[in-house]
């Protein structure tokens, strides 16, 4: 009888112990497990770990079972790489997002394919090329084609780099029908949203056919199509573009209250919080729009002072960001971490509690 007591306790410690353990564990290693529970998730989904398949420049994403371009992840394989050559090319102390990985795809390569690939437009009266999504996206709701602010950023710095290496103007000319995409609104099929403070928001996920109170606005999207925006200015000096580029930042300063989630930012304005990659992709973005409104004179920008500031903090409080998306999240990978981590502590604490009570026990036999 007094064995059961003894094991009754066991199991209530090791419940209780194992619950902030968890928590801790979960926080502070959910980047790393995330990568592993994302490909078991699209593996179920799609039938496939990376969700995706590669020939040369060309990256098809699978939906549905079946394979679709997806602009952004084309352009991604060389992304790193092209904003490192026209960074050193402009001489700018500008903190790259990460490290380019090695790969046989090349910077022309990817920038042929998307001149190849994407056709030119009028779109009033104006010359553009659209990188338009050709396959539903239930998530927001979203028809085909749809259109993204992102995209038209990432295309413009690869093929700015693509010009840098050959001097061909072909690509310059295809960077200026991309980016010209960012100054028409959604609405008429482009990627930018006016905002009623003067402002504007490029939209990651433009649907032509909806009103822009249905725009998720996520915010990683919208600052790399101002990454597009900044490196086109820088290359060609075009005095619209700047224009709009100092309206695209300061749309962040003035709404950027919106994305803090108390503990944690929100990946959009739909109620979505980010996850940790996210959240630190936005300490990232942030600062760097801290350095391309230095970089452009622009004084009044206190918000994104402030919430540079408080998005790093919040990396110190991780623990409690993460309490708080698992009690608000619609993103279940939150719950299968933590439970993964609870049941490994349970398990730990179970041994080791045991361990030392029978332990105790033969000592005082």
């Amino acid at each position: 009888m007094k064995r059961i007591k003894l094991n009754s306790k066991i199991l209530l410690m090791s419940l209780a112990l194992s619950v902030p353990a968890a928590l801790l564990s979960s926080s502070y290693t959910e980047e790393t497990q995330m990568s592993f529970w994302k490909s078991v998730k699209n593996y179920m989904v799609y039938g496939t770990a990376k969700r995706g398949e590669s020939e040369s420049e060309i990256v098809y994403t699978i939906y549905n079972g079946e394979r679709h371009i997806n602009p952004v992840h084309v352009t991604m394989q060389v992304l790193l790489e092209a904003e490192l050559l026209l960074s050193d090319y402009l001489n700018i102390d500008l903190a790259p997002y990460g490290v380019p990985k090695e790969t046989e795809v090349t910077i022309t390569g990817v920038a042929d394919f998307l001149m190849n690939h994407y056709e030119t437009e009028l779109i009033g009266g104006k010359e553009v090329v659209r990188l338009g999504y050709h396959f539903d996206y239930p998530i927001y709701d979203l028809k085909a084609p749809w259109y993204s602010g992102m995209a038209q950023g990432h295309a413009t710095i690869v093929l700015l780099a693509a010009y840098l290496i050959t001097n061909d103007e072909a690509y310059l000319d295809f960077a200026k029908k991309a980016v010209a995409i960012l100054g028409i609104q959604t609405t008429s099929g482009g990627a930018m949203i006016p905002l009623d403070d003067g402002t504007v928001w490029f939209e990651e996920y433009a649907d032509p056919l909806k009103d822009i109170s249905e725009s998720p606005r996520v915010l990683n999207g919208h600052v790399f199509a101002v990454d597009g925006l900044f490196f086109y200015w820088m290359i060609t000096k075009d005095t619209g573009v700047r224009m709009l580029l100092e309206k695209g930042i300061l749309g962040v300063d003035r709404n950027i209250h919106r994305y803090d989630a108390g503990f944690w930012s929100y990946y959009g304005l739909k109620g979505n919080f980010a996850h940790i990659g996210y959240h630190k992709l936005h300490v990232k973005q942030l600062l760097r729009l801290k350095y391309y409104a230095d970089y452009l004179r622009i004084s009044d920008y206190r918000k994104l002072q402030k919430y540079s500031k408080v998005f790093v903090d919040n990396l110190d409080l991780a623990p409690l960001g993460y309490i708080q998306r698992m009690i608000f999240q619609r993103n279940n990978l939150v719950y299968i971490i933590f439970s993964t981590n609870f049941m490994f502590w349970f398990f730990v604490f179970v041994v080791a509690l045991g361990f030392l009570g029978a332990r105790n026990a033969s000592l005082k036999s």
